[in-house]
């Protein structure tokens, strides 16, 4: 939510099209997720669920990473910024649902709106949902 104004607000009242990249660091498998794109607003909402395979050692090693980026149609989609968490760091035996700050990448972060997600890990079925 609160996502920044898009940088030509003639074309689309300042709304952008985000979507967002999902995947764990390092990989722990090859595909990448992906939400949908959500048009013309700066509070998107995906209620979209996003499964990856992944032992309990995985969990404990692994970074789950977030990338927000405005679509455009007509040129190279600009990063919005992206949330990190240390999945070591989260109790994980249970569904957690949280709020991240969405900091630009590798430059200032400044906080560039929220991330609202839930996180559950089944360790029977070894794998780690993310909503």
């Amino acid at each position: 939510q609160d996502l920044p104004p898009t940088e030509n607000p003639d074309l689309d009242a300042g709304f952008g099209d985000p979507y967002i990249k999902i995947f764990l660091d390092p990989v722990v498998d090859e595909r990448v997720r992906q939400s949908s794109v959500k048009r013309k607003t700066a509070n998107p909402f995906y209620n979209e669920y996003f499964k990856f395979p992944a032992t309990y050692d995985d969990i404990r090693t692994r970074t789950l990473v977030f990338q927000v980026f405005d679509y455009d149609k007509y040129s190279r989609h600009k990063s919005i910024g992206e949330v990190k968490i240390d999945l070591s760091k989260v109790e994980t035996s249970n569904s957690v649902e949280m709020w991240c700050d969405i900091l630009k990448q590798q430059q200032d972060y400044t906080d560039y709106g929220e991330l609202l997600l839930s996180l559950s890990y089944l360790p029977t079925a070894e794998r780690l949902t993310v909503v």
